[in-house]
């Protein structure tokens, strides 16, 4: 009697599973899995690449900057890409853009810093900068130097003649840089007078600056720097 219930119970227990496997909701599901895992690989192959559609594309005209001051070149941009040898276009979904573009950015000698990079769509980039601004220039024997107020050598290339008349003249460098434009000139003597320079180059409430209005003629590097009391 009791083999008997137990057979039973077996067999209802069967049939249930059995009533569950092949419901016809989970029949269907599981061909539909069936057919989606034969036929996804040529499904991918279908998919356009949308990296190469032209809204997903970034080249040169469509990143923009901070407005920047009539110093900067009008090529900034293209400057930027050619120093760090980027190749153009860009693709708005590359996860690493954003950081590519900021150290590119950054490493460019008009560049102070680099705030922030914001991608939009349509595929556009927008740069948040802080330019580096020209206080003084060094007199060389060989040329003409220029420099912010932390004593940074800037670009000479990007300087007319009529733009080294606009600063405050550097005389008596005994030194030469250390480095490259967007590196620091290496001579205290050269750093303490680009603050100088920056200092003389404030307005006054005339709307002159007091380089200007003093009619000074160079500002004269000390030969020797040393500390206070030495």
């Amino acid at each position: 009697m009791g083999r008997s219930k137990n057979r039973k119970r077996s067999q209802t227990a069967d049939q249930r599973m059995l009533r569950w496997c092949f419901h016809p909701r989970r029949l269907m599901i599981a061909a539909a899995l069936s057919l989606v895992a034969v036929f996804w690989p040529q499904f991918q192959r279908q998919i356009p690449e949308l990296e190469a559609r032209p809204e997903y594309q970034i080249g040169l005209n469509r990143i923009t900057v901070t407005p920047p001051p009539r110093w900067i070149p009008e090529d900034l941009v293209e400057d930027v890409f050619h120093r760090v040898d980027i190749s153009t276009p860009l693709s708005l979904q590359d996860e690493d853009l954003s950081e590519r573009i900021a150290a590119a950015f950054v490493t460019h000698p008009w560049i102070q810093k680099v705030h922030r990079v914001s991608k939009s769509f349509p595929a556009r980039v927008h740069v948040e900068v802080t330019y580096r601004t020209p206080v003084g220039i060094v007199r060389g024997v060989d040329g003409h130097y220029p420099l912010d107020a932390s004593g940074t050598l800037l670009p000479g290339g990007d300087f007319s003649r009529s733009d080294i008349d606009r600063y405050p003249i550097i005389d008596n460098v005994s030194s030469v840089p250390q480095a490259g434009p967007g590196e620091s000139w290496g001579d205290p003597a050269v750093s303490g007078a680009a603050q100088l320079a920056a200092v003389l180059l404030q307005p006054l409430e005339s709307g002159r600056s007091r380089w200007e209005s003093w009619g000074l003629a160079a500002i004269e590097a000390p030969s020797v720097v040393g500390l206070p009391g030495e």
